[in-house]
């Protein structure tokens, strides 16, 4: 009997600890599931988020490289606008006319002030003639004089005309080769920045990630600023059209200067001959 109570007080005993550690056993297990499913809710929280981040990246990389199409026409619009040239074939067209007119005017205001010279030479010979009566070697030095004094301002003349149309020649081939060098460099401008927008949209096209594309738009802005001042410097040495001008003038000053000393050299002599022959 007492090995009886002994044998069942250790089978209760064993049993207890079985279930204690089958209570164990099955703690560490739900244990483990939770911890799993925690894992398993973080991984999934954190793709998810990173999803999230990785769709904002795109569409802002999408957003950026969709910019990229209208940097062109937006620069040529802010340089133009700048400098003026949107404008700038109506103001040459402006000018072209006026320019025209005027010389229209010049050349017309000229002719009618050599015709009244002309009549008022006529009227001198008459006198002159007059003065020298019948003596038939003074009349010879009239007419000698005559011929020296009408020769001498068709050379004058036409040096002056000359000069002067050398300067008009000269001065529309620089307004011209201003406007043709500023389309030039407009068009090497806009060549430059395609080339470097179809770099930029390349690297947009082979997918490029957020800080490449930043890299990449930090290049295309270098590439622009270069093009840009590039433009700039060279639209803004061509513009000095002025200093051109100004010389032009200055050739023609000096041509005329020398037409005029010439007429006044011949003129002296002959006045110095008809003087002599006509005794006075």
């Amino acid at each position: 009997m007492k090995y009886f109570v002994i044998f069942k007080l250790f089978n209760y005993k064993t049993m207890k600890n079985k279930m204690k550690l089958l209570g164990l056993t099955m703690m560490i297990t739900v244990l483990t599931f939770v911890a799993i499913g925690a894992q398993a809710i973080s991984l999934d929280k954190k793709t998810d988020i990173e999803e999230r981040k990785s769709a904002v990246e795109e569409r802002r990389n999408e957003k950026v490289c969709s910019r990229i199409d209208d940097v062109l026409t937006r620069l040529e619009k802010k340089i133009g606008k700048k400098n003026g040239e949107d404008k700038l074939k109506e103001r040459v067209q402006i000018r072209t006319k006026e320019m025209e007119e005027n010389r229209a005017k010049r050349d017309a205001d000229l002719s009618e002030r050599r015709e009244v010279r002309d009549q008022n030479r006529d009227v001198f010979y008459d006198k002159l003639k007059a003065k020298a009566g019948e003596d038939s070697a003074k009349k010879a030095a009239v007419e000698k004089f005559k011929t020296a004094v009408e020769t001498a301002i068709k050379t004058r003349r036409e040096a002056i005309d000359s000069a002067k149309k050398t300067m008009n020649a000269g001065i529309d081939r620089a307004i011209a080769t201003r406007e043709t060098s500023v389309e030039t460099f407009r068009n090497e401008f806009r060549s430059s920045v395609e080339t470097a927008i179809d770099k930029a949209k390349s690297s947009c096209e082979n997918g490029a990630s957020g800080e490449e594309l930043k890299s990449v738009m930090t290049q295309l802005k270098n590439d622009i600023k270069t093009a840009r001042e590039n433009y700039k410097a060279k639209v803004s040495e061509v513009k000095k059209v002025q200093e051109s001008i100004q010389t032009l003038r200055e050739v023609r000053k000096e041509s005329v200067k020398l037409a005029i000393e010439n007429f006044k050299t011949t003129m002296k002599a002959a006045q110095e001959e008809l003087r002599k022959a006509m005794g006075a």
